[in-house]
Parts: structure tokens; sequence; C-alpha cells
């Protein structure tokens, strides 16, 4: 009885784990769909002139509309409120570079996921021969 009593609290825990490591899975596609836009707005600008009329996001589906100043430099952050400025061509590099970190990262959340589940199945069916007995 004891036994079943842990199996069932590690079928709990394993649970809450899959849980968060879904959770994580997701933040982790949003950020690489926003680096992904953000890569097709530079190409675009790369693409344009200076002076051209375009409509920067703002979030919440607002948009302003702004003049390109430089088709050739932007500003990029590289974290803790730091900017630098980059030639478009290194900021694309440098978000090709981020997003294949962040398809690493999530692999190994769903290797990990895939093994928690893996756990889950043999507890279940040694709790399924426990209830038998």
């Amino acid at each position: 009885m004891q036994q079943q009593q842990h199996d069932l609290y590690l079928l709990q825990e394993y649970q809450e784990q899959m849980d968060m490591l879904y959770q994580q899975v997701q933040i982790l596609d949003e950020f690489i769909r926003e680096c992904q836009q953000a890569q097709n707005a530079l190409e675009e600008i790369a693409e344009g002139t200076e002076g051209e009329q375009t409509l920067v996001p703002l979030g919440g589906n607002v948009f302003m509309r702004a003049t390109i100043a430089d088709v050739e430099r932007v500003l990029t952050g590289v974290g803790s409120d730091v900017v630098v400025e980059k030639s478009v061509s290194t900021a694309i590099d440098f978000l090709e570079k981020r997003i294949e970190d962040l398809r690493q990262r999530e692999e190994k959340l769903i290797e990990t996921s895939q093994d928690i589940r893996v756990r889950v199945q043999e507890l279940q069916q040694r709790l399924q021969g426990q209830g038998s007995d």
C-alpha cells in the first residue's frame, strides 16, 4: 500500500513536470516566431530605400507610421537593456543563431518530456498491476 501511494505521488510529480515543460516549449515557440518575424522584417527593410514609409508594430495589434532613416544598420538588443548598432546582415545572422539556439533548447525540453512520459507509462502499468492484486 505504501508503494502504491509513493507511485501515485511520483505520477503526480511527473505530470506537473510535463505541464511545466509544455509551458516552456510554448514560450520558446512564441519567441522563435517573434525572431522569425523580425528576420523577415529585416529582409524587407534591406530591400527598401531610405525615406520609405512603413508601419511599426507597437504590440496588441497597434501600429504607427514611420519613415525608414537607415536601411543598412539597425539597433539590436543584446540583453540587460543594452542595445548595439549592427548591419542588417549581421542582425539577420544574429537572429538565425538565436533561432537555432532556441530550437535546440526546445528539442531538449521535448526529449525530457518524452523521458518523463515513458516513466509515467511504467508507473501506470505498475499501478494497474498493484490494483489487480
